[in-house]
């Protein structure tokens, strides 16, 4: 894809995404260990994004990629821990 801005001048940006599918956790021992919604809190926990802030990062990306060019970004949800979570 790199190869189009240069040959080309074609901007190219590349979204990836954290997971935001609602289906069973893909590790078997999790799913024997936990109900789903407790694997489903915990996914928010780790990043889990919401399909919502996927659709609404891919605007600005597509109103930035002439003058960025090419990149490569990940969509995720912000962590929801503070330096306050932190042991010292």
């Amino acid at each position: 894809m790199q190869t189009f801005l240069r040959t080309k001048g074609l901007a190219c940006i590349v979204l990836r995404t954290s997971r935001f599918f609602p289906e069973e956790d893909d590790q078997k021992r999790l799913r024997q260990e936990y109900r789903d919604d407790n694997l489903k809190a915990n996914e928010f926990l780790y990043r889990r994004v919401a399909i919502e802030d996927v659709v609404s990062a891919t605007s600005p990306c597509i109103e930035k990629a002439s003058s960025i060019g090419f990149g490569r970004y990940i969509i995720s949800a912000t962590t929801p821990f503070t330096n306050d979570d932190l042991e010292i």
